[in-house]
């Protein structure tokens, strides 16, 4: 019914505030008379407006129900306790009661990034089945095993689906030039320094758990350097301010366990971190004249974004060209890491670094907000309260927004707003978190 349908949306856009235009008023009031008018129709109405202006409740469910819901111990992938603290409301829908959206069949951003995931994993596995390394695989090779490589993991995922339309016969189309690049690109990042892939999808599952993309390792004479590499699709950026509200907690917690079964591997051995990062599955267009500049371009836009150990020791292992006699080079920006050098030597504020005493103190940070986090799930809090940061908030990508009924104009709803703050206050509230 076309009325009730404008006459909900109505309620919802708020057509009676003021500074409503006067004819879209009058004509809402005009309906709501008509509504009026019809017992049974007026009951409706006044259910409407009951649901339209009714307050939101405090939510939260039971210790009892929490432990029945979650059990004794807060477990499982750390992007849980991310969504948690984006909104509790959305943890409690998908690891409460376990909701999902309706299966479509059709291909989705999350269907692509398991493709390009499998068929990453998959080539690394048909290198070393062939004895070969990053670095002396030849193009025409590398492109060959990407062909055969994504092919294997489009069959498996369901082949059918690729040909179910043109749509989506373009799309495996546009997964293997993407893959094609992502290759030749991590390949050049690699050749920039001095660490080998040691590992690929690795599983850990101490407390949480959790499947480390890439972990590289370079080993030196005293000690073995680690490094971790999750693959996003589009373009994901480490933020030192997410990770302080808990939004994002996943590469520090992957650095932790890789960290831990290296120093199992390696007793005898000092393990140092050397940084964390995430690299964007993405094919961007640039602007340049020749092949060389749009070479250099494309680098540049698919560099790694995530958090260095500048050392002075450890930078140049991720890019020799930070190698100096003394200290590190200076008017050097990587193409490899976030992470650029001014004439003095000393690293630009666009540079995303620490040490080596960072590093612990973040993952000591980590360990404290999972511990508050978990506890706060297990108190049985479900409100709905999606957080707010500058331009960003929960509900962006959000599945349950037709579930919540999250609507500023009505009393009780509102974002969680969380303090814009700089990088260095974030380190100095992390540093003075013992």
């Amino acid at each position: 019914d076309r009325g009730l349908s404008y006459l909900l949306e109505g309620f919802s856009a708020g057509f009676t505030e003021d500074g409503t235009e006067p004819e879209e008023e009058r004509f809402f009031q005009g309906l709501c008379g008509w509504y009026l008018r019809d017992e049974k129709l007026k009951q409706n109405l006044i259910s409407y407006i009951e649901a339209a202006t009714a307050p939101v409740a405090e939510s939260k469910i039971s210790q009892a129900a929490a432990t029945a819901l979650y059990g004794t111990e807060i477990k499982g992938s750390v992007t849980r306790l991310e969504q948690y603290a984006a909104c509790a409301f959305a943890h409690f829908i998908s690891f409460g009661l376990r909701l999902r959206e309706r299966q479509m069949f059709r291909l989705a951003a999350p269907d692509m990034g398991n493709i390009f995931h499998e068929a990453l994993e998959r080539f690394a596995r048909r290198l070393e089945k062939e004895g070969l390394s990053w670095g002396e695989i030849g193009r025409e090779k590398r492109e060959e095993l990407v062909e055969a490589c994504v092919e294997e993991a489009a069959m498996e995922y369901g082949n059918y689906i690729f040909q179910s339309s043109s749509r989506n016969a373009y799309m495996l189309t546009r997964i293997k030039r993407i893959m094609k690049r992502t290759l030749q690109v991590l390949t050049e990042q690699l050749g920039a320094g001095s660490f080998v892939p040691k590992g690929y999808e690795v599983t850990f599952a101490e407390g949480f758990y959790g499947r480390i993309d890439r972990l590289d390792l370079c080993e030196g004479e005293k000690e073995v350097y680690v490094k971790v590499i999750d693959y996003k699709s589009g373009h994901k950026i480490f933020d030192i301010v997410d990770l302080y509200y808990g939004l994002q907690l996943q590469l520090v917690v992957y650095l932790s366990a890789a960290m831990e079964q290296v120093g199992q591997n390696y007793p005898e051995k000092q393990v140092v971190p050397a940084g964390i990062f995430y690299y964007g599955l993405d094919d961007p267009v640039v602007d340049k004249d020749t092949p060389d500049k749009v070479e250099r371009a494309i680098l540049k836009e698919l560099k790694m974004s995530g958090l260095v150990n500048g050392e002075k020791e450890i930078l140049p292992l991720l890019d020799r060209h930070f190698t100096a006699e003394e200290g590190l080079a200076p008017s050097v920006r990587s193409q490899v890491v976030p992470v650029e050098t001014l004439k003095d030597g000393s690293f630009s504020k666009a540079s995303c670094v620490t040490d080596t005493k960072g590093f612990e103190k973040m993952a000591a940070y980590t360990k404290k907000k999972i511990s508050r986090l978990s506890a706060e799930i297990q108190e049985g809090i479900t409100r709905i309260n999606p957080y707010k940061l500058g331009d960003r908030c929960a509900c962006d990508y959000c599945s349950y927004s037709g579930i919540c009924g999250f609507d500023r104009k009505r009393e009780g709803y509102t974002y969680r707003r969380l303090k814009e703050k700089s990088k260095e206050e974030v380190w100095r509230e992390i540093y003075g978190e013992d």
